[in-house]
């Protein structure tokens, strides 16, 4: 009766490395299953984000209530009747100061 030997060959003990190495790559597969779940709900949530901001840029700028943005020369009229504006209230400053407070302390009421 032939007995094995107790030692292993040298390609037995390779066998049995390689199907370990397998084992392991494999459970390191499955542990990183959580991981690969997680950035693919980040990455579709960022993806609908993304979408949901797209569409009311759009909307707001193009859709039935935005306009498109002001052109130079829309720009330029916006500017010079701001600063129109902004003359006339220099103006009404100038020409109706403010009434100072009265020196007593508790006394909250304008001259």
């Amino acid at each position: 009766m032939y007995r094995q030997p107790l030692t292993l060959t040298v390609r037995q003990r390779t066998k049995k490395a390689i199907s370990r190495t397998q084992n392991i790559f494999f459970d390191i597969i499955l542990a990183m299953g959580g991981i690969i779940e997680i950035i693919a709900i980040v990455g579709l949530l960022t993806l609908v984000g993304s979408l949901a901001l797209g569409i009311v840029a759009y909307k707001y700028y193009w859709g039935e209530r935005g306009t498109p943005p002001a052109t130079a020369e829309e720009r330029r009229r916006q500017k010079e009747a701001e600063l129109r504006a902004r003359a006339r209230q220099i103006e009404y400053a100038d020409n109706h100061p403010p009434r100072p407070r009265r020196p007593l302390l508790w006394d909250n009421r304008k001259a």
